[in-house]
């Protein structure tokens, strides 16, 4: 299990749903930038990874999270540093 050592996050305000981004560092080996942090009525805040527009509606991830531990884990610590942040 790779570890998290250093999360940022850049809150943004005066968007519909974005609400922040954060780039994490694993290991203090490997940092994946730009993992949206969004608010939707219906699922509260999660995370968004990385991703890359390769069509008119089609995206592609990445860097993502494998298993869906993981992912929890991830979104967890992300959201708990957005918290943490002025």
């Amino acid at each position: 299990i790779m570890n998290i050592t250093n999360i940022t996050v850049k809150k943004i305000e005066g968007q519909k749903v974005l609400r922040g981004v954060a780039s994490v560092v694993f290991d203090d080996e490997l940092k994946v930038r730009d993992i949206k942090i969004l608010e939707k009525e219906d699922k509260g805040l999660y995370i968004m990874m990385p991703n890359k527009k390769i069509g008119d509606d089609k995206y592609v991830g990445y860097a993502y999270p494998v298993t869906e531990d993981c992912r929890s884990r991830l979104q967890n610590a992300i959201l708990e540093k957005y918290y943490e942040t002025a």
